[in-house]
């Protein structure tokens, strides 16, 4: 049960962190002063983030061929 907690609280520090990353800084708050409403919403701005970053552009040519031959 113990490494399940870890687990979920490092993912969502990770996720925070990448989210409050994404925003202005002069947009972000020190994290000394995030409330539990500021954790959550980071989190969420990081999971959109990662989220867009897995898009595929539509302008970019994909690779039809195998990469080794």
């Amino acid at each position: 049960m113990l490494p399940t907690v870890m687990f979920v609280v490092v993912l969502l520090a990770f996720f925070a962190a990448l989210g409050r990353s994404a925003m202005p800084p002069a947009e972000r708050r020190p994290v000394t002063r995030w409330t539990t409403r500021d954790l959550l919403g980071n989190a969420l701005a990081g999971g959109r983030r990662l989220a867009q970053l897995h898009q595929r552009d539509p302008m970019t040519p994909h690779r039809r061929t195998p990469l080794h031959r």
